[in-house]
């Protein structure tokens, strides 16, 4: 029994409640207690593009009671959130009720970054180790790490030998992109020489012709 008529704490159901004055006199009635439905959140994510732009993420919100404040766990507002770096992002929402929801999502990375291989300086003579190569990237985010085949890793590479080099450039957002070059060297020289020998003591008839290929 309650006699002041108010009653709390109530869950989500329907009560029936019955009246009865002084006299012994009654009324009944049903009541129907409703609540929203549950605040939800679904997160949609678009990868970054290596070398071009940033992810994004949209976000649906259902349930709860609008208007709903979305706070993000980076400076941006609004929905969607636009040019993302690859990482994790929290999406935590407040409805009109102040209930409250929290949802989080990845941003990954898909292609790939363009790599070159610059001739800083060719091999000068053959058999020489004096060629120079420069790997870079014109569209990768820095910093980046530069990993050469042979092993060897920074983006220049000095006091080579003829042959043949790979690189695999890695950015900041994790994107790869590989190149190759050949460096090649003069060929060997070659020195040819054609004799006469003096004909007499004392002369000095003698000849020597040389050629170079």
């Amino acid at each position: 029994q309650n006699q002041t008529g108010i009653f709390t704490n109530l869950t989500a159901r329907t009560y029936s409640v019955e009246v009865e004055d002084a006299h012994g006199c009654t009324e009944n009635m049903n009541i129907e207690i409703t609540q929203p439905d549950e605040l939800q959140i679904n997160l949609n994510a678009t990868p970054a593009n290596c070398g071009i732009t940033g992810g994004s993420i949209n976000a649906t919100i259902t349930g709860g009671t609008p208007a709903y404040d979305l706070d993000w766990s980076i400076t941006q507002t609004g929905n969607p959130v636009t040019n993302l770096e690859p990482g994790n992002y929290t999406l935590n929402v407040t409805d009109a009720k102040l209930c409250t929801s929290t949802a989080s999502i990845e941003i990954g990375i898909a292609g790939n970054i363009n790599a070159a291989i610059n001739e800083i300086q060719p091999i000068s003579c053959y058999g020489e180790t004096d060629g120079v190569l420069e790997s870079v990237s014109n569209n990768g985010q820095t910093p980046q790490t530069h990993i050469w085949n042979p092993s060897a890793t920074g983006p220049t590479q000095y006091d080579l030998s003829a042959g043949t080099y790979t690189v695999t450039i890695t950015d900041a957002w994790g994107c790869t992109g590989s190149a190759s070059a050949t460096l090649t060297e003069p060929n060997e020289m070659s020195i040819d020489a054609i004799i006469k020998d003096i004909t007499c003591n004392g002369y000095n008839d003698g000849k020597i012709s040389v050629s170079v290929s």
